[in-house]
C-alpha cells in the first residue's frame, strides 16, 4: 500500500467515524438522553 493510499484510507476511516459519532450524538439528543464528553476531567454535559 503506497503512502497516498494509507493517506486516503485513513481520510475515509476518520470521516465515518465522525459520521457515526454525529448520528450517535443526534440519536441520543432525541431520546433525551445525557451525553459523556470525554475530558482530562471526565465531566457529564
Amino acid at each position: 500500500m503506497s503512502n497516498d493510499e494509507r493517506k486516503e484510507l485513513s481520510r475515509k476511516l476518520h470521516y465515518g467515524l465522525a459520521l457515526a459519532e454525529r448520528k450517535m450524538l443526534e440519536e441520543k439528543a432525541l431520546r433525551n438522553e445525557d451525553v459523556i464528553q470525554g475530558t482530562s476531567l471526565l465531566k457529564r454535559i
